[in-house]
């Protein structure tokens, strides 16, 4: 979830692809890479100054668990502290990695209070439905994306 949204790249010995294109398309890897295809190298951009990367996860067991619900998030603030650029993605809510646009387009522009942060987690969230006995998940990763964007610990 972080390559994906830090942008990065995936080379291959066949192809370059973007870290969407690998991690947010195909539910097995053997659906991604071609026969024969094997990773080389991970690309990942340079981050610019006033940047925060953050990965997030909510798991029953500290220890051991897998997420149960997962936010990677790259914020790039300007000199006055208003987000420039962000990258929003969850992961263990669907099949792939989700990268989260219109929570993105909410955040640019402005300073995140705890108005704007709930705004962009409602955005994230914006169309979820809720498996049998999993609803929980969409809760717990609207705070999630809260607590990434206000930068708690």
């Amino acid at each position: 979830n972080m390559l994906y949204a830090y942008n990065a790249k995936v080379i291959t010995n066949q192809r370059t692809m973007t870290a969407e294109q690998f991690f947010g398309t195909h539910v097995k890897i053997q659906n991604t890479l071609q026969k024969g295809e094997i990773v080389e190298e991970i690309v990942v951009p340079k981050v610019a100054a006033n940047t925060v990367a953050r990965y997030d996860k909510f798991r029953l067991r500290n220890a051991i668990d897998f997420a149960v619900a997962a936010v990677a998030s790259v914020i790039q603030k300007d000199e006055n502290g208003a987000v420039k650029d962000a990258s929003l993605v969850l992961g263990a809510v669907a099949p792939t990695a989700l990268k989260r646009p219109d929570a993105e387009a909410i955040l640019q522009g402005k300073v995140i209070d705890e108005a704007v942060a709930a705004a962009a987690a409602e955005a994230a969230l914006n169309g979820a439905v809720a498996l049998e006995n999993n609803a929980y998940k969409i809760d717990v990763t609207k705070t999630l994306v809260k607590r990434a964007l206000l930068n708690e610990q």
